[in-house]
């Protein structure tokens, strides 16, 4: 708009100056007869033209209109990796494995002042609690923590002919007792009440089903 402004005003100082060029200099070709008349005829012309002519480029300087439309693109791609979660799944395990869930300071504490010299400990999130495999005085175990750091229970894989027998009879009664058994597991609690977990497999159907000790299948995990 500017520029067009400037070039308008620019164009009209030309004008100016050819009109003047023409007033002064155009007489010079007239004859001397008549000259007062024509005179006054050619400076009455130029003046008529000369308004005209101005006012028609002030009109049109005024009369811009801007068009131009700013279309900013953002180009940014950049992504965000490594974001938070809440498992924490980003950060290592204490036995140092990438990818794995880091528990807190208090579940820490608490698993290794009752498993000294546990290995291999993999965490994992169980809903709100947190649920680690390791190996402690040459055998497997599971043990269930909550966020506070207190054990909930642990559990360890056994061989079917080491389940109680009322347990035994309880499941081969059941309505799952035609499935197979993949795997057992006894689970014991703090105040070392005892349970059993049962791993099955139907086709492509599995379940898992728990007993008390006293061969009573129970309707959810005990811890």
């Amino acid at each position: 708009m500017q520029q067009y402004v400037l070039c308008k005003r620019i164009a009209l100082q030309d004008l100016h100056i050819i009109m003047a060029k023409w007033y002064v200099f155009g007489y010079s070709s007239l004859p001397k007869k008549g000259l007062t008349n024509k005179k006054k005829s050619m400076k009455s012309i130029l003046i008529a033209a000369f308004v005209g002519l101005t006012s028609l480029a002030i009109a049109q300087t005024g009369t811009g209109t801007g068009t131009g439309t700013g279309t900013g693109t953002n180009t940014n791609t950049g992504t965000s990796v490594g974001s938070p979660n809440p498992s924490g799944n980003n950060q290592l395990n204490p036995s140092g494995q990438p990818g794995a869930v880091q528990p807190n300071s208090s579940i820490n504490t608490s698993f290794n002042k009752e498993y000294q010299g546990a290995s291999n400990a993999n965490w994992s999130r169980m809903g709100d609690n947190y649920s680690v495999d390791y190996t402690w005085q040459g055998k497997t175990y599971n043990s269930t923590y909550n966020s506070a750091g207190t054990r909930l229970g642990t559990s360890m894989n056994i061989e079917q002919t080491n389940i109680p027998s009322n347990v035994s009879k309880a499941y081969q009664g059941s309505e799952y007792g035609k499935w197979n058994v993949n795997r057992v597991y006894q689970m014991t609690t703090p105040d070392n009440t005892i349970y059993y977990q049962y791993d099955l497999v139907n086709g492509d159907k599995t379940r898992t089903i728990y007993y008390d000790a006293n061969g009573v299948m129970m309707k959810k995990r005990p811890y």
